[in-house]
């Protein structure tokens, strides 16, 4: 039965056993100087029943960005017209190097916007939508109730904030309200990468 060590990453060339504990599995484990070894970056696993070694690789590439597909990202730069975006998930998989995407005024609510007016500010963490995947920096929208600020931090004392209602978050430690163009998911996601 294969038993992962979650702790345990491995890279070409590692030492994992001497060839007496364990046998190698073709092409992510071999044997040298009766060391058994890895073939590729992942993570070790060991059959028990069959004593033998395994490593699982890391998925390679990131998700090719396509028209619909669901991000997550981080403003990085705004301006009075346009944010700028890192993706740095497609789809719920790690997109990694951060993917560059912009996102339009226009398309930033399903409402009409004159301005951001802190409705999204640097930094925040934001659910959208990919309506353009052929031009790069791909374009985004947050048209949807689901599409929004899904994070942010106070802008007075930088600590989190949670909803309040509709568009109003407030910091859990100086209680400030700010306006926020919110998902109905803000608050509720886990964005932090597992690498």
């Amino acid at each position: 039965m294969l038993e992962p060590n979650k702790e345990k990453i491995v890279f070409p060339s590692d030492v994992i056993a001497v060839e007496e504990e364990l046998l190698p599995v073709s092409k992510r484990t071999f044997v040298e100087d009766n060391q058994v070894k890895a073939a590729v970056v992942g993570r070790l696993f060991v059959d028990k029943s069959t004593y033998r070694a395994n490593v699982f690789p890391f998925k390679k590439g990131t998700p090719v960005p396509k028209k619909g597909d669901i991000v997550i990202g981080i403003i990085t730069k705004q301006t009075s017209s346009t944010l700028k975006l890192d993706i740095h998930y497609n789809n719920k998989k790690p997109v990694y190097p951060a993917a560059s995407a912009i996102m339009h005024i226009s398309d930033a609510s399903s409402s009409f916007m004159k301005g951001f007016d802190g409705s999204y500010q640097l930094g925040d963490v934001v659910k959208a939508t990919i309506i353009d995947a052929k031009t790069y920096p791909v374009q985004l929208e947050c048209k949807r109730p689901e599409t929004g600020v899904i994070a942010a931090t106070c802008d007075v004392c930088g600590e989190n904030t949670k909803k309040i209602k509709r568009n109003l978050v407030e910091c859990v430690e100086c209680e400030n309200k700010q306006n926020r163009q919110t998902s109905i998911d803000f608050g509720k996601m886990n964005y932090i990468p597992n690498y």
